[in-house]
């Protein structure tokens, strides 16, 4: 929805970070202090999620007109794929 009403792809990105650290932390607050089994959380939190993003696309797919996207889902530097850039630098800042 951020993408659609000409909001910054970087806000939108860190919106999305932070949407799912509060997923996490409500699944990991179910997993650990309700004590349910973490499968059953993780189908029920992907079914809730799934669910609010149709009902907020009302069941259309959003096309993202930002070139930033692009890049950081196709793109390249230095003839690696920008994924995998992305994913050295989380594994070197989790440690």
């Amino acid at each position: 929805m951020l993408s659609q009403q000409e909001v910054n792809a970087i806000v939108a990105m860190a919106v999305g970070v932070i949407a799912s650290k509060i997923t996490g932390y409500i699944n990991g607050h179910l997993t650990a202090k309700a004590k349910l089994p973490a499968f059953i959380v993780t189908l029920g939190s992907f079914t809730y999620i799934r669910g609010l993003a149709y009902v907020l696309s009302a069941g259309y797919p959003i096309a993202l007109a930002d070139p930033l996207f692009k890049f950081f889902g196709y793109g390249t530097v230095l003839l690696f794929p920008t994924p995998a850039f992305i994913m050295a630098f989380v594994f070197v800042s989790a440690f």
